[in-house]
């Protein structure tokens, strides 16, 4: 169907999912129609990715019409940019700026000049181009340069369209691999899964449909790439040699009818990255060679920390004297780990929410600063845990993690700088946030002579990032490690620490006071009613800065951090004509919005909240948003700001986490030389998945196994709950787990 753009209703920048209006005057469906325009054309709401929004161009689109909330909507699974004829359509597409250095005028000029013949002349005589106006050698080169390119887009375009990579993923391609991209894209497919963000599965899809060949090398190498990834999205540095085999094999065999490629072929596919020590195996461990060098690395810079000799110093003394001084009393356990933490250069402080932690630290630096007056560093992964903590303290220097070691941004790569941190205590908290990458950089820059304590609790706040740094760093024992376990209230009749020890121990005896009390609700929409009420009444009274709402749940309309933010925000910063907004990453921000940084990045810290000043027009006519995150005033024009509105945020869903369970599986079965015996289906059930399940029920580890592949990887016991998985394009978005029998 032939149209153009009109207007934008919905866009997520996150996945390029959006809904647009198209103008034409082909047929459209009765129940498709907008009855709100009244003119001649037809507007029609179009779904789908990375659909077009040029305003001069005219686009066919093709795909199905599908039923909608709103009616019938059509489904885009493919579309193409109409080439006009006429000079006055040539005209527009020239000055719409799809290709460089051709602005309105110059448009105007080059088909004045050739007329319908323009693109003729682009094609077979593209020097007489020089003959307009204004257009020199250079900006010729420009001009050239830019056609091809689009011209080669609209092939590998029209050549991807049925596999719907999205424009995104097209673009890289054609970024990457310029002219020959698709060439590349037919003859060496299995290359794409050398991009970021190109998986197996979808590249696999593409050379098959090429007539590709199942035993190809480069396939069976992209595979292992696939599998080996998979491992770190699920938190894993290395994976086992026969569970990577096994993987492996699972993948490249699925949806054949017989068996296209042997293990003996995965094990010499293995064993040409091993040999080119792009994968490294140490022992029965398979990593990315990167990956094992920031694990052997971090493994050598702790190895120099613990063998540092005792200091035999009695600081008891001290340790009463800052009691007096900060009018505090320490527990046994908290006594034990300031006199830890002076006795060994290297130490762990562990313990849940209200066990005294913060107190803890307070006293070591009252100590430290009695015996040394050296540099203290405080540090923590987050922003808000910095603040945190300088504000606890009363030590204003603590600062970010990535700041304090001078990386910007999250997705930097980066050039270990070996210069060690300056200071003689350093205190790092929240710890269990750090992966393995931040922890490599962050252990391979302390000095000998520092005093470093790390602080967290194990059961909170798990890395994004694969590796899970602190937990291994106490279970390995061989780290000087106190656990606070006594639970102190964190204020008269605060009942907030005490029940959240309950939690952890999956107990529901809860006691309510003042600051912790239950609402009971039977239904989502009662719920989602109450919080609205609950919301509106407690920012009137304590302020939008001091309110709060968690959820489990980041996705769907329900009580979800998608759901919820969209309506709290309409209902206590709506709308005002006159007033402008700012449209990112598929939200509608406005003046006096609340938002949070989500991302490390240019200066802004992970966890950051500000408030939105003003948003404005820049000289260009584009809207945007002037932003305070405390004293610092940045524009969203000036700084790459990754936002959230963060009237609803959600809880980390690190107590619950979806499994390979393939990968959990201890198979006797397969051999060393990773021949299988019968086929491993992911996914089957019976036997293997009861094999599955008992592997992981008899770790103390972890808890209940859902049916599925979903593991409650917080508290003990064994057994198997009812639940779904809710899937998107092949890979698990979402899960529902039912612990109670109706």
């Amino acid at each position: 169907m032939k149209c153009r753009y009109e207007n934008e209703i919905y866009s997520n920048a996150d996945n390029g999912y959006c809904v647009y209006q198209y103008v034409t005057e082909e047929w459209v469906p009765e129940g498709a129609r907008n009855q709100f325009h009244k003119r001649k054309e037809t507007v029609f709401a179009a779904v789908g990715y990375y659909l077009p929004d040029g305003k001069l161009l005219e686009y066919d689109l093709m795909g199905n019409w599908v039923k909608g909330k709103h009616g019938l909507q059509l489904f885009v699974e493919f579309y193409e940019e109409v080439i006009p004829d006429t000079e006055e359509g040539i005209c527009q597409y020239l000055s719409s700026g799809t290709i460089k250095g051709i602005g309105p005028k110059t448009a105007e000029a080059i088909v004045d000049k050739f007329g319908s013949k323009t693109f003729d002349v682009f094609d077979k005589e593209p020097e007489k181009l020089r003959l307009v106006r204004g257009i020199t050698d250079k900006k010729l080169s420009v001009i050239l340069e830019s056609y091809q390119a689009e011209h080669s887009r609209r092939e590998l375009a029209m050549f991807l369209a049925p596999f719907k990579l999205g424009s995104r993923k097209i673009a890289k391609i054609q970024e990457t691999y310029g002219e020959r991209a698709l060439e590349v894209v037919k003859e060496e497919t299995y290359s794409l899964c050398e991009l970021k963000g190109f998986s197996f599965p979808e590249v696999d899809q593409i050379a098959r449909a090429n007539q590709g060949e199942p035993d190809d090398p480069l396939r069976i190498r992209g595979c292992l790439w696939y599998v080996m990834e998979l491992g770190m999205k699920a938190g894993n540095l290395y994976e086992e040699k026969e569970t990577f085999i096994r993987k492996a094999y699972a993948y490249l065999n699925e949806g054949f009818h017989e068996k296209v490629v042997n293990s003996q072929q995965i094990c010499a596919a293995a064993n040409q990255l091993a040999v080119k020590k792009e994968l490294i195996v140490d022992g029965k461990a398979v990593y990315k060679k990167a990956v094992y060098e920031q694990e052997k690395e971090t493994a050598e810079a702790l190895a120099k920390l613990l063998i540092r000799k005792p200091d035999e110093t009695d600081i008891r003394p001290l340790i009463q004297e800052a009691e007096e001084e900060l009018g505090i009393w320490l527990s046994k356990c908290q006594r034990e780990a300031v006199v830890m933490a002076f006795r060994y250069r290297f130490s762990i402080i562990t313990g849940g929410p209200g066990t005294g932690k913060t107190t803890v630290e307070k006293v070591i630096l009252y100590v430290h600063e009695q015996l040394h007056d050296g540099t203290v560093l405080l540090m923590a992964p987050t922003g808000k845990a910095s603040r945190r903590m300088a504000e606890s303290t009363g030590c204003e220097d603590a600062g970010t993690m990535h700041s304090m070691l001078g990386l910007q941004n999250d997705d930097d790569s980066y050039e270990l700088i070996m210069e060690p941190l300056e200071c003689e205590l350093l205190i790092s908290d929240e710890f269990s946030m750090v992966d393995m990458r931040l922890g490599h950089n962050f252990f391979c820059r302390i000095d000998e002579a520092t005093r470093l304590i790390l602080v967290g609790d194990v059961n909170q706040l798990p890395s994004v990032g694969p590796g899970n740094v602190f937990r291994e760093l106490i279970e390995s024992g061989i780290i000087p490690t106190t656990v606070l376990n006594v639970v102190f209230r964190q204020g008269e009749n605060s009942q907030i620490a005490y029940n959240a020890d309950l939690m952890q121990k999956n107990r529901t005896d809860f006691q309510e006071g003042t600051d912790f009390f239950m609402v009971p609700a039977n239904t989502e929409a009662e719920a989602r009613t109450l919080i609205r009420k609950i919301y509106a009444e407690e920012v009137k009274q304590n302020g939008v800065e001091n309110v709060q709402i968690l959820t489990p749940m980041r996705k769907g309309q329900g009580v979800s951090v998608n759901g919820m933010n969209e309506e709290l925000h309409e209902m206590m910063n709506p709308a005002v004509r006159g007033r402008l907004e700012m449209k990112a990453a598929g939200r509608t921000f406005r003046a006096g919005d609340k938002v949070i940084q989500i991302r490390n990045k240019d200066g802004i810290s992970n966890g950051d909240t500000g408030f939105i000043n003003a948003v404005y027009l820049d000289g260009d006519g584009v809207e945007v948003a002037q932003i305070a995150f405390g004293s610092r005033t940045v524009d969203s024009e000036n700084v790459s700001v990754d936002l959230e509105d963060i009237d609803d945020l959600g809880v980390d869903s690190g107590q619950f986490g979806i499994f390979d369970l393939d990968f959990y599986r201890n198979d006797s079965q397969f051999a060393d030389d990773f021949v299988p015996e019968n086929d491993f289906a992911r996914g089957e059930a019976g036997g293997k998945f009861y094999g599955a399940c008992c592997d992981l029920t008899l770790s103390d580890k972890h808890g209940g196994v859902l049916k599925g592949g979903g593991v409650v990887s917080s508290g003990y016991g064994d057994g198997c709950y009812d639940g779904c998985l809710y899937l998107q394009e092949d890979e698990i978005v979402g899960a529902f787990v039912s612990f109670i029998e109706d």
